[in-house]
């Protein structure tokens, strides 16, 4: 993960530069220091983000068997691949 989709994930969550340091928005006020309502939710991003991009290795694997494979082997390939997408979106 790149650090600007770490910064672009924080700024999903609330995350805002102020001076040197940061801060998150609470409804109209800015509250300095960071909540743990907005640490929760930028783990969450974090974590969704983390789970998106492996599952999307998954992807890449099935187009590549796909295109590389007999035509039997590539159903079952396909099936395994997507599976494994579809585990890691799940993923809790």
């Amino acid at each position: 993960m790149t650090q600007d989709e770490i910064i672009r994930m924080a700024r999903e969550a609330g995350f805002r530069k102020v001076g040197d340091g940061i801060s998150t928005m609470n409804g109209d006020y800015t509250v300095y220091g960071v909540s743990n309502a907005a640490l929760e939710r930028f783990a969450a991003i974090v974590s969704e983000a983390t789970k998106e991009k492996a599952a999307k290795v998954c992807d890449k694997v099935a187009k590549h068997y796909i295109t590389n494979n007999k035509e039997q082997e590539q159903v079952w390939l396909l099936a395994a691949t997507s599976d494994c997408a579809a585990a890691i979106r799940s993923m809790k």
